[in-house]
């Protein structure tokens, strides 16, 4: 299991899910992507009273499944997931179209 938070996040946005939270959900549901309501649909089953390391086990398998399958947004756009680690996300990997950060 890898120790470290995990997050989907899109190739768009700019950003960090981890320490911008507030800001990278915004421009997530203005794009019209709903990435948490996705990661939320995706995950199975998570018995309750778990580790951090543990939830983040099922997180990670989550996004997986989802990084399987393309998809578009609700206005028509194709969406470009990613998974990201907290402990090296680096927004400069990311293709940022966005210069209002």
């Amino acid at each position: 299991m890898n120790e470290s938070n995990v997050a989907l996040t899109t190739m768009d946005n700019p950003y960090n899910p981890f320490t911008q939270f507030k800001e990278w959900l915004s421009y997530d549901i203005q794009m019209g992507y709903f990435t948490c309501e996705l990661l939320a649909r995706t995950v199975k089953n998570i018995p309750h009273a778990l580790t951090d390391e543990e939830n983040n086990f099922f997180i990670e398998e989550a996004i997986d499944e989802i990084l399987k399958d393309e998809y578009v947004s609700r206005q028509g756009k194709q969406i470009d997931y990613i998974k990201v680690y907290e402990k090296d996300f680096d927004p400069n990997k990311l293709k940022v179209n966005n210069t209002n950060k």
